[in-house]
């Protein structure tokens, strides 16, 4: 169910671009409870369940680059006063060529989904450095890509704070090969 209703959310992002609220009116019942994990003083962040999909080609000659999450480093600044763009951190993605030969992927696409039998919340967030940079044929690499501030009020994330999330990242290798990634985090907020 999870990865349908992951699906539907992704579906809807043009209708949710900065944090639109979706109300789904399915056989879910109940609705978010909050646990009381946000935390005090700090940011942190947890990780969990990573999800991954490919529809790289392999030629002969061609770059095969996959992509990992390998760490979830994003939380929300919730110190009074709330700034309109409450979250901070990074994403740390490990990059790796399998091919023959030397290429990037580019990231096109971040958000962040936090969601519960009853409703959802699609928040696209900006990534920095935007590519993975360019690999030689059988090179590893890991690259940090922090959270940059958006326009809009995103100030509702505060509400939040405990709360599991997916973040999902979409690649590129300008072949027209995509990937996809997601990775599961909870919240961490400082008060």
């Amino acid at each position: 169910m999870r990865d349908a209703l992951l699906g539907t959310l992704l579906s809807a992002s043009a209708l949710c671009a900065c944090g639109g609220l979706v109300v789904f009116d399915g056989e879910g019942a109940g609705g978010g409870v909050d646990d009381g994990q946000g935390g005090a003083g700090s940011i942190t962040a947890t990780q969990s369940s990573v999800t991954s999909s490919n529809t790289q080609g392999t030629g002969a000659g061609a770059p095969s680059i996959d992509a990992e999450i390998e760490v979830v480093k994003l939380g929300a600044n919730c110190m009074p006063v709330v700034g309109p763009d409450p979250m901070q951190g990074s994403v740390l993605v490990r990059y790796e060529n399998t091919g023959s030969v030397a290429g990037s992927l580019t990231l096109t696409q971040s958000s962040v989904v936090f969601a519960n039998p009853m409703e959802a919340w699609l928040y696209t967030i900006e990534l920095s450095p935007t590519t993975s940079g360019t690999l030689a044929a059988g090179e590893v690499a890991s690259v940090e890509h922090s959270k940059v501030g958006v326009l809009g009020d995103s100030s509702f994330l505060c509400q939040l704070c405990g709360q599991t999330g997916t973040v999902e990242l979409r690649f590129d290798d300008g072949s027209g090969n995509q990937q996809i990634e997601a990775q599961n985090f909870e919240l961490g907020c400082a008060f």
